[in-house]
């Protein structure tokens, strides 16, 4: 691919003797080869659909799958394991009454965190929370 460099002076030219020059136009010593040079815009990456890194709510449309099954004491991690979970039970429950059940004050029991079963999504989705259970829209 053959290209040419133009600045405020005008188009870089490389002369045979090596030194540099500006012209108003472009000619032989004004055009660069450029190998391996691949001009395929490349495309975006698809975004990521996560309550903490990524887009969140997702778009319409998308299938309310639950989360993930992972064990954590990690805030960020169960952060994002309750935001799914409200999203995937189209709960109006209040995120905060979730964490300080899950993190802060864990039912007897059970040690603070996300479990690594259905315990927590079961929960949430029976309505156990703060919304009680509202759902948007009613049905």
């Amino acid at each position: 691919m053959r290209i040419a460099i133009k600045t405020w002076l005008g188009y870089i030219s490389l002369q045979p003797d090596g030194s540099l020059q500006f012209r108003d136009d472009v000619g032989e010593w004004e055009t660069l080869d450029v190998v391996n040079l691949d001009p395929t815009p490349v495309p975006p990456p698809t975004p990521t659909i996560d309550p903490i890194t990524g887009i969140w709510p997702p778009p319409e449309g998308t299938p309310r799958v639950r989360p993930p099954d992972v064990a954590s004491v990690d805030q960020t991690e169960v952060t994002r394991e309750l935001r799914w979970a409200l999203w995937a039970a189209d709960s109006s429950d209040d995120e905060s009454y979730w964490l300080n059940t899950i993190l802060l004050k864990p039912e007897p029991g059970h040690t603070p965190g996300w479990t690594n079963d259905d315990y927590w999504f079961l929960k949430i989705d029976a309505g156990d929370g703060a919304g009680r259970g509202y759902r948007w829209p009613p049905t």
